[in-house]
């Protein structure tokens, strides 16, 4: 991230090198790195292993109770701590209250694989969000900024995502390393070579993920650090509500579910 920045604010011209090339909205390096990050965790991933798993009534459960954190409580405390923390600015208030509705879904793959986690359980829980992002990000985005607004409306539906966009970055982000991931398996398996694929070709891809997410920070911040040094008053205001935001929410999680 520091270096991400510095970069950005030494080399003025990177943000615009970087979105010249862009990928459904996105620059291109950026879309790159996010599906070679995907591809080798979603390699992992045994469709056979997913079955038996719809079988257990602790997965429903799990699957409930990530839709009510994730799109009740989630968003509400997003919302009371953009108004706590940010009353006067309203810009950065609606910035943090849609990162507040908006669900990390691909990258949670990756966190779950550094932390050794069930790849084939949270492959499910991805699915499931996906899907529930296509369909709820726009409305309740919507919701939260025309309800909870003191400004007249404007262009609240302009400044909000639209169900294509949504629809489009999940199909892209998701659907081509996971296309590209069942055609790997598909192939060493065809040629019969399962050992080989699960003890030397898997091995030796994984360091991509973690490569590849490093990459994505770095250029996501390069992108960013002139606006970041510029307006380090701002990103100072945004910091404590969204740490306030992850840690009790993860916080809250891990001990409602030990």
């Amino acid at each position: 991230m520091a270096l991400g920045i510095i970069l950005g604010a030494l080399v003025p011209s990177t943000s615009v090198v970087l979105e010249k090339v862009q990928f459904v909205g996105v620059s291109l390096p950026i879309a790159i790195a996010l599906i070679v990050m995907m591809w080798p965790i979603l390699c992992r991933v045994s469709p056979g292993s997913l079955i038996p798993l719809f079988r257990q009534r602790q997965l429903w459960q799990h699957l409930a109770f990530s839709v009510v954190v994730n799109w009740i409580v989630s968003p509400l405390l997003m919302l009371g701590l953009a108004w706590a923390f940010l009353p006067d600015k309203e810009d950065l208030r609606e910035g943090l209250i849609v990162v507040g509705v908006a669900r990390c879904i691909a990258m949670v793959l990756v966190w779950t694989d550094i932390a050794g986690g069930d790849l084939d359980y949270c492959a499910i829980l991805v699915a499931f969000n996906s899907i529930l992002q296509m369909v709820l990000f726009s409305p309740v985005s919507i919701l939260f900024l025309r309800v909870f607004r003191t400004q007249p409306l404007g262009d609240v539906e302009a400044a909000s995502v639209s169900y294509s966009t949504v629809a489009k970055s999940v199909a892209v982000f998701l659907g081509i390393p996971l296309a590209a991931a069942i055609l790997t398996r598909s192939f060493f398996f065809a040629i019969r070579r399962q050992k080989f694929f699960q003890e030397r070709f898997l091995p030796a891809i994984a360091p991509l993920s973690l490569i590849s997410l490093l990459f994505t920070t770095i250029i996501i911040f390069a992108a960013q650090g002139k606006q970041v040094v510029h307006s380090i008053t701002d990103v100072l205001r945004v910091i404590p509500p969204l740490i306030i935001y992850f840690f009790t929410t993860f916080a809250a999680v891990v001990f409602l579910l030990r």
